[in-house]
């Protein structure tokens, strides 16, 4: 099963529909900061950004489901979402879900880095410097 990943296609994407390919009932991850069994998703699309190179993953909904982390494995994004979703449609297989992906994570690592980059100073092509 391999997930699309939209934010290659379109980056600013965050609302969008996916279906589930797979669901799996997870124990909790200390170390992720996961202190509940939770549940795994596979979709077969995603604008959710994994935890990869130090940038932190995205967060947002699955249906009514909270996105508490996201795993790259391999051709598939992991979904790491809170047990409400076992009552909800983002558990169910095979069926499609409404998704919200924020991009609050993305936006403070790109604001960083460019700020990083630029040596804290702004565009010199909007401030007029050349």
């Amino acid at each position: 099963m391999k997930t699309h990943r939209i934010y290659y296609d379109d980056a600013f994407e965050k609302e969008f529909t996916a279906r589930v390919l797979y669901c799996e009932l997870l124990p909790p991850d200390v170390n992720a900061g996961i202190t509940t069994q939770v549940l795994g998703l596979v979709l077969d699309r995603t604008a959710f950004y994994p935890t990869s190179g130090g940038q932190p993953h995205d967060l947002g909904k699955i249906g009514d489901a909270n996105v508490l982390d996201v795993r790259d494995a391999g051709d598939e994004i992991i979904h790491i979402v809170d047990l409400i979703a076992r009552t909800s449609s983002a558990a169910s297989i095979g069926r499609g879900v409404s998704i919200t992906c924020s991009s609050t994570r993305d936006n403070i690592c790109c604001r960083e880095c460019f700020k990083n980059d630029m040596g804290g100073q702004p565009f010199p092509f909007i401030s007029g410097r050349t």
